[in-house]
This record gives structure tokens, C-alpha cells and sequence, in this order.
């Protein structure tokens, strides 16, 4: 490994964790709207393929073409280091992320064995400032 592969995988996970943040938002948001707040796997493939694109596609342009190293080692060393090495890491990550992400953009805590469900404090402040307002 030499210094520049270095440089380009940080700038590789700069780039994916910033876009990793943006589609766990977005696949938040479409969950909310279009499924009814429940789980639709799909959307978390697609969430994961393009968090992959992010880092893949990264690898691909900097380190492969920029820097010209697509021609020392092949495009299939190239695709394979830029795709296939960093998917389980991506997988597993984004498997783990998403429901934590999920219960923080929630508004309310379930009491567990009960029907009784609690405001969280940002949510009922905001409600009290909205009902100020009006």
C-alpha cells in the first residue's frame, strides 16, 4: 500500500459517510411516507447499493483514473477493490445504523408492555412553541 491508496481511502470514506448520512435520511423519509412507517427491505438494498456507489465510484475516479493506476493494475483489481472489498463492511454498517437512526428520528418512546407511548423532549417543545405561536 503506498501513501496515495491511503489519501484516496479516506477521501473514499469522507465522501461515503457524508452520502451514507444523506440516504439514511432519505430511505427515513420514504419508509415514513410511502410505507406507513414500516420496514420495506428494498429501500435498505437500495440505501446499501448507494453507499457503495458512493465509496466505489470515489475509488474508481481518484485513484483509478486521476492517478492513473487503472493501468498498473487492471480494471478488474480496480472494481473489485473499489466494490467488492468494501461491501460486507458497508453491508453490516448500514444494517446496524439504520434502525438506531430510525429510533432517533422518531417523535415519541414506546413504554415497553404497554399501549402508553411518551413525547420526546425536542418533540414537545417543539409542539409547545407551535402552539405559542398560534
Amino acid at each position: 500500500m503506498n501513501v496515495s491508496w491511503l489519501l484516496v481511502f479516506f477521501l473514499a470514506c469522507l465522501v461515503t459517510v457524508l452520502g451514507f448520512f444523506v440516504v439514511l435520511v432519505v430511505h427515513y423519509y420514504i419508509e415514513k411516507d410511502l410505507n406507513g412507517k414500516q420496514e420495506f427491505f428494498p429501500f435498505t438494498i437500495c440505501g446499501f447499493l448507494l453507499s457503495l456507489t458512493f465509496f466505489g465510484s470515489t475509488m474508481m475516479s481518484v485513484y483509478g483514473v486521476m492517478l492513473g493506476n487503472v493501468a498498473e493494475i487492471g480494471w478488474t483489481r480496480m472494481l473489485i477493490q473499489a466494490y467488492v472489498f468494501p461491501a460486507p463492511f458497508l453491508l453490516i454498517l448500514y444494517l446496524r445504523v439504520f434502525p438506531t437512526f430510525r429510533e432517533l428520528m422518531r417523535p415519541y418512546v414506546e413504554e415497553q408492555n404497554s399501549n402508553v407511548v411518551y413525547l420526546k423532549p425536542r418533540t414537545y417543545r417543539r409542539i409547545q412553541k407551535q402552539e405559542k405561536e398560534n
